[in-house]
């Protein structure tokens, strides 16, 4: 029998990544448009920002790639 919560985990993952996604999309634009207007600080900020956030969420990746590897392994 298959886990029933194979297909949720892994539309959980692609939720996530739409949504992480579009965040960036935002940060991204913010501080492209920052750096139009000539404040060279703000967009410096969230360009570092936008790297934090790039690091914290490969880590999620990371232990939901690993969690959903593991509940197909068992499900096996």
């Amino acid at each position: 029998m298959k886990n029933p919560y194979e297909r949720s985990s892994v539309w959980l993952c692609f939720l996530s990544m739409v949504c992480f996604v579009i965040i960036l999309i935002g940060i991204l634009w913010m501080a492209v448009s920052s750096f139009l207007r000539g404040d060279i600080g703000f967009g410096l900020l969230m360009i570092g920002g936008e790297g934090i956030l790039l690091f914290f969420a490969s880590i999620f990746l990371w232990v939901l790639g690993k969690q959903i590897a593991e509940e197909m392994y068992v499900g096996m």
